[in-house]
């Protein structure tokens, strides 16, 4: 068990990731590696302070993300997105 910050080069494993949760659900959709890139390219977002990996060997089987995306308004709002693994659920991750 490996849990650390993700960065561009994990784009595909977190691509990866998020494909077998879409196909688990029949999702009509399948996230690209480039969509990933994407977001951890946000000027917003900062993937070492933001993000964290769960990695099992070579295998990522969970992923999370705060996306905060300042609004200069009073009330700032955080979106924490984050999946685990369809075959990894139930197991404390």
């Amino acid at each position: 068990m490996d849990i650390r910050p993700l960065n561009l080069d994990d784009a595909p494993a977190v691509a990866d990731l998020m494909n077998r949760y879409e196909r688990f659900w029949d999702l009509p959709v399948l996230t690209p590696a480039s969509e990933v890139e994407d977001d951890f390219g946000e000027p917003f977002v900062d993937p070492e302070r933001d993000t964290r990996g769960y990695w099992l060997e070579e295998t990522l089987v969970a992923y999370g993300l705060v996306w905060h995306r300042p609004s200069g308004a009073r009330e700032e709002r955080a979106l924490l997105i984050g999946l685990v693994d369809p075959d990894y659920r139930g197991q404390g991750i």
